[in-house]
């Protein structure tokens, strides 16, 4: 079973500063589980046009957004 949580940003960038800190001083291989990257990325909300996918490159989802969505929510239970 999945547990998710939800922290504001700043809590959440300041916890990947003191894993990436860590994880830097133990010269470990691997990237610790939260970043400063994965915080910038999931932070703020994203909207992708895909009009000129669709208009130059003909383009087609393989799976529409609310497909998508059910899936993911499927994911999470």
């Amino acid at each position: 079973m999945s547990r998710s949580s939800s922290y504001p940003r700043a809590i959440a960038s300041a916890i990947a500063t003191v894993m990436e800190i860590v994880a830097k001083a133990r010269r470990s291989a691997t990237p610790p589980p939260l970043t400063q990257w994965i915080v910038t990325f999931m932070g703020r909300d994203r909207v992708y046009d895909i009009t000129r996918a669709r208009t130059h490159l003909q383009y087609q989802p393989t799976i529409t957004v609310d497909e998508g969505l059910r899936r993911m929510t499927a994911l999470e239970r």
